[in-house]
């Protein structure tokens, strides 16, 4: 294995199933010898009107992302190259003008719900996660989530689900949920994403001890 190549991993799934808990397990664990790429950095944010997080802007949908720079920044990293990666602002809605250093890692980590849709971006991944939870399990943790974390009122909490009904569950159903079919494995997160770190925690180990030899 030559030392350029990084062994890149993506993860995958529906809103609130678990990416963001698994992620921050594995930085914590890894601290620093991993790098972790979000789709949502790659965000065009055009069309926002609502002040919250990007996917609440009916924009659950392959075309939001910046892709071509995406599969370009990854070919970057993996021939060893930094890549200078741009930031997305969830609050003015928009690609700032700072942009954010990646360096290449032997394991990099791409998560995002639409990372499995672009042809492009499916064939730079060497292992392919796709977490999965029931739906109501996935509705009860997003409005949990947004009312502790987003500041989502009891008065804008029926916005908050009908919003879920009308647009995210029928852009999961019609996007995201298709794509398990390439996942090289599907994780259930209905009791929690404790277990799905671990299982992807343990072949990062495993890969990592073959980048040390």
């Amino acid at each position: 294995m030559s030392h350029h190549k990084s062994y890149i991993i993506g993860i995958s799934g529906g809103t609130a199933a678990g990416k963001s808990f698994v992620i921050e397990a594995l930085k914590d664990y890894f601290n620093g010898k991993i790098l972790v790429i979000s789709q949502d950095q790659y965000f065009k944010g055009e069309n926002v009107r609502r002040l919250d997080r990007w996917e609440r802007a009916n924009l659950d949908q392959p075309g939001a992302f910046n892709n071509e720079l995406l599969v370009r920044h990854l070919n970057d990293l993996i021939s060893g190259k930094t890549v200078l990666a741009p930031v997305y602002d969830y609050h003015a809605h928009k690609q700032l003008k700072t942009k954010v250093p990646l360096e290449p890692k032997p394991i990099i980590v791409l998560e995002g719900i639409l990372i499995f849709n672009d042809p492009k971006i499916r064939e730079k991944l060497d292992w392919k996660v796709y977490l999965e939870a029931a739906p109501d399990i996935r509705l009860a943790r997003r409005l949990l989530r947004d009312i502790e974390e987003r500041g989502v009122t009891i008065e804008n909490l029926r916005s908050s689900i009908e919003w879920y009904v009308q647009i995210v569950r029928p852009m999961h159903d019609k996007y995201i949920h298709p794509m398990k079919k390439y996942a090289d494995i599907r994780l259930d997160t209905d009791k929690g994403s404790l277990k799905a770190a671990n299982v992807v925690k343990e072949l990062i180990k495993e890969v990592l001890k073959r980048f040390e030899k």
